[in-house]
C-alpha cells in the first residue's frame, strides 16, 4: 500500500523472499483478486502488480486485528518503553536486512 505499483521483482525484494516463494505468493494473490498484474511497457519480460480495491479492503480488516495484537504484545509498557522497543527492533531488522541483501548479491 505504500506504492501505487511495483514490479514483481521489486516486491519480492522488499519482502526479502526467495524468488520462487515470492512468485507463488503473488500468483495466489492474483488468483484471489487481491492484486492485479500487467506487462511493463518498457520491458516485456517484467510484470507490474498493484493491490485491488478488494485487497485494500481485506488489508484494512487485517490492520484492525493487528492493532489489537500489538496492544497485547506490548503489554503494560509505557510509551517511552514502546519507542525503545521499536527502535531496537528496527535496528535488528536493518542489521538482518543487510545480511540478507549480502546473501543475494
Amino acid at each position: 500500500m505504500t506504492h501505487t505499483h511495483l514490479s514483481k521483482s521489486e516486491l519480492i525484494g522488499h519482502n526479502l523472499q526467495e524468488k520462487t516463494s515470492g512468485t507463488e505468493v503473488i500468483k495466489r494473490l492474483i488468483a484471489s483478486g487481491l492484486v492485479r498484474q500487467w506487462d511493463d511497457v518498457k520491458d516485456k519480460r517484467s510484470k507490474h502488480i498493484a493491490i485491488t480495491d478488494e485487497g485494500r479492503k481485506l488489508l484494512f480488516q487485517v490492520f484492525e486485528h493487528t492493532n489489537y495484537v500489538g496492544k497485547i504484545i506490548t503489554g503494560k509498557l509505557t510509551i517511552a518503553e514502546k519507542f525503545t522497543l521499536q527502535y531496537l527492533l528496527q535496528k535488528l531488522e536493518n542489521f538482518h536486512r543487510t545480511l540478507r541483501k549480502e546473501d543475494h548479491s
